[in-house]
């Protein structure tokens, strides 16, 4: 007899929430990101508060911030649903791949465009 035929898990499933935090981290980093760029578009001082190498320009401090935000959401989800048994993982990838699509959205100049001006 098949023990998931009920769609149980067995008593020996490994936790998933990390993976489940992992996703949550990695979006928030990525639509941070992309916030970021939004906003430095439309205000000279928060473009310039995002200057950390003079080399890199803003895109230094999109990243580095959305980064840190990213693994501050990591962090606590990870915290809080580390011990989750059973995560949907196939719900999760469609969750990434829409923050990836709207995150380079959030990147793509004519886009910023038509939001800033």
């Amino acid at each position: 007899m098949d023990p998931n035929a009920n769609n149980e898990l067995p008593a020996n499933a490994k936790p998933q929430g990390g993976i489940l935090a992992a996703v949550l981290g990695a979006v928030t980093a990525i639509l941070s990101i992309g916030a970021f760029h939004i906003v430095a578009e439309a205000n000279d001082g928060f473009k310039n508060f995002l200057k950390l190498h003079e080399g890199v320009g803003p895109l230094s401090g999109k990243v580095v911030f959305g980064y840190i935000a990213g693994l501050v959401i990591f962090a606590i989800a990870f915290g809080l649903l580390h011990k989750k048994k059973r995560v949907n993982i196939v719900f999760l990838f469609f969750v990434l791949l829409t923050a990836l699509m709207l995150g380079t959205l959030f990147v793509f100049t004519p886009f910023v465009k038509l939001l800033v001006d």
